[in-house]
C-alpha cells in the first residue's frame, strides 16, 4: 500500500488548490488584485478545470465592462454538457473564503511554479516518447526538447515594464562609463573606424546582416572582423561556418594575421620570413578566444542550441553566421521565403536572449547586377526581403573589380540600414592577396 500511495504521489501533476483558490477569491473582492491577476495568469496557470473556468469568466465580464461578484461569475458560467462539471454558486462564493489579497503576487509565484513543472513533465513525456520511435533523430530530437525548455524559461520571466527612473538610471550609468573609457559605442567594434563611427559597432543584442553576391567577400569581410577583435583584442567569438570548414577558416584567418598571401600557405610555398612570421600568427591564433562550428546542415534549433551553450560556458561576445540562408529550417512544406523568414527572426531572437550581436551573412539575388550601378538594394537579400525588415543593420560589400578587372582595389561599405546609426557609404581597400578588407 505504501509502495502503491507513492507511486499514486509521483503521477499527480503537481499543483496547488488551496493558491488557486486564494488567487481567483481575491480577484473577486479586490480590484487591485484583480488587475494583478487578470495581468498575469493564463488559464493553463490552474490545475483544476472549474478554476480556470472561472478566470476566463472573470476575463469576459471585465471585457463587457460588468462587475465581477460570485452570483455573475455563477450566471455567466458557460453550459457544460455534463452539468456536474458545472461549478455550484457555493463553490463561487467559497472562493472568496480563501482570498488573500495582499498575497496575491506570492500566490500567483506558486502558481507559475507548479505550472511550469507541469509543462516540464509534458515536455519530457513527449520526449521519452518521440525517443521510442523507430528512425527517431536524436540530435532533431535533444534540440526540440532544448528549444522547448528554453522557451518555457522564458515564459516565466515576469519582467514587464520598467520605470523611467530605473531605465535611465541604467542608460546613464553605461553612457557614463563609456565616456569615462572612450568607448563610442556598446557592443562589438566592427573593426573599420569608419563604419564604427556610421553605424555604432554591433551593439549588444543586435541582429546584423553582411549581403553580398557569390565571391563579393562576405566570408573575407566576417573574418575580418573576428580577426580585428577576437585575435587582436581578445573578444571571445564564435564562428558558425555553414560553407566552410574548420581547417579553410583557419587558413584564411592565419593569412591574415601573418599578412601572407592565402594561397602560398595552401600550396605551403613560403619564404623564410614568410615561415618565420606564420609561426608567429599561428601563436596568436592559438591563444585566441575562437570556437569554430562547420557542422554541415545545421538547423535554426541546433544553431541555437549551439551557440547558447558556447556563449554560457565560453562568454561570447559576439557570434558569426556564414552565412544566413544556408540554416535549415524546421518549417517544413511551406515556401522558401518562410522558412528563410523564419531564420531571420531566429537569429533575431538569439541576439536577444543571448544579448551579444549576432553578425550574419546573406546572399543576394542577382537581378542587382542589372542595376546600372552594380549595387543592391535592401529587398534583394535573397530568398527573403524579411530578413532585412529583422535585422538592425544590413552592410552590402561592393566591389568594382568584381566586374572589372581594370578597376583598382577600392571598394565599398554600404550601409543600407542602420537601427542606431546613419546610412551611406564606408570607402576600403580589398587586398586580393590575403582576403582581407582594409581601410582607405
Amino acid at each position: 500500500m505504501v509502495s502503491d500511495a507513492r507511486e499514486q504521489i509521483e503521477l499527480t501533476p503537481p499543483s496547488s488548490l488551496e493558491a488557486e483558490e486564494a488567487v481567483l477569491g481575491a480577484m473577486i473582492l479586490d480590484e487591485q488584485a484583480r488587475r494583478i491577476g487578470l495581468g498575469k495568469l493564463v488559464p493553463e496557470n490552474f490545475y483544476r478545470r472549474a478554476h480556470r473556468i472561472v478566470l476566463l469568466t472573470m476575463q469576459k465580464l471585465m471585457d463587457d465592462g460588468k462587475k465581477i461578484t460570485p452570483v455573475l461569475i455563477y450566471e455567466n458560467l458557460p453550459v457544460e454538457k455534463d452539468p456536474a462539471k458545472r461549478s455550484s454558486a457555493s463553490e463561487i462564493t467559497s472562493l472568496c473564503d480563501a482570498a488573500i489579497p495582499a498575497a496575491i503576487e506570492d500566490h500567483i509565484a506558486v502558481l507559475k511554479a507548479k505550472t511550469a513543472l507541469r509543462q516540464t513533465i509534458l515536455i519530457c513525456e513527449d520526449a521519452k516518447r518521440l525517443a521510442y520511435t523507430p528512425g527517431q533523430d536524436g540530435w532533431f530530437l535533444i534540440t526540440g526538447v532544448y528549444e522547448r525548455l528554453s522557451s518555457l524559461l522564458r515564459g516565466m520571466d515576469d519582467t514587464d515594464f520598467l520605470n523611467a527612473t530605473g531605465l535611465v538610471e541604467d542608460y546613464w550609468g553605461d553612457l557614463a562609463m563609456r565616456v569615462d573609457e572612450g568607448q563610442h559605442f556598446s557592443g562589438v567594434s566592427t573593426g573599420f573606424s569608419e563604419l564604427d563611427a556610421k553605424i555604432g559597432g554591433f551593439g549588444e543584442g543586435h541582429f546584423a546582416v553582411v549581403g553580398g553576391c557569390t565571391g563579393m567577400g562576405k566570408t573575407a569581410f566576417l573574418l575580418d572582423i573576428v580577426h580585428r577583435q577576437c585575435i587582436q583584442h581578445n573578444v571571445p567569438c564564435a564562428i558558425f561556418s555553414l560553407e566552410m570548414s574548420q581547417r579553410e577558416l583557419t587558413g584564411r584567418l592565419l593569412a591574415k594575421v601573418a599578412d601572407i598571401p592565402a594561397w602560398k600557405l595552401q600550396q605551403a610555398q613560403l619564404s623564410e620570413d614568410e615561415l618565420q612570421r606564420a609561426m608567429h600568427a599561428a601563436g596568436k591564433l592559438k591563444g585566441a578566444p575562437l570556437f569554430i562550428c562547420d557542422t554541415s546542415g545545421l538547423d535554426l534549433g541546433q544553431l541555437r542550441a549551439k551557440a547558447a551553450k558556447v556563449v554560457a560556458r565560453e562568454e561570447v561576445r559576439f557570434v558569426i553566421v556564414d552565412y544566413l540562408q544556408q540554416v535549415a529550417s524546421r518549417i517544413k512544406g511551406r515556401s522558401r521565403q518562410e522558412e528563410v523568414s523564419s531564420v531571420a527572426q531566429g537569429l533575431k531572437a538569439l541576439a536577444r536572449e543571448l544579448n551579444i550581436p549576432v553578425i550574419a551573412g546573406a546572399q543576394v539575388n542577382r537581378e542587382y547586377l542589372s542595376h546600372r550601378d552594380k549595387r543592391p538594394k535592401l529587398d534583394e537579400i535573397r530568398e527573403s526581403s524579411s530578413i532585412a525588415h529583422e535585422a538592425d543593420s544590413v552592410l552590402f560589400l561592393h566591389r568594382p573589380r568584381r566586374f572589372d578587372k581594370n578597376k583598382g582595389p577600392e571598394s565599398e561599405v554600404i550601409v543600407r540600414k542602420a537601427r542606431h546609426g546613419q546610412t551611406g557609404t564606408v570607402h576600403v581597400i580589398f587586398d586580393e592577396a590575403t582576403v582581407s578588407f582594409r581601410e582607405e
